[in-house]
């Protein structure tokens, strides 16, 4: 296996995933102010900082 750390490129692609998920998945279990607050949580900004720092990438076999 290989991590592949995300690059500034990918921060579009993998916000919408993020948002995409949270708003697919998440009414499921919680109240709507909780799947506000997640998707204000993981908010473009904040996935492209992560995306700077080295916290975001996929495993690849």
């Amino acid at each position: 296996m290989e991590y592949i750390r995300a690059t500034e490129s990918d921060t579009e692609e993998i916000y919408r995933i993020v948002q995409d998920t949270i708003r697919t998945v998440y009414p499921r279990y919680y109240p709507e102010e909780v799947v506000e607050f997640f998707c204000a949580l993981h908010c473009r900004e904040n996935i492209s900082r992560d995306i700077k720092e080295g916290f975001v990438g996929e495993l690849s076999v």
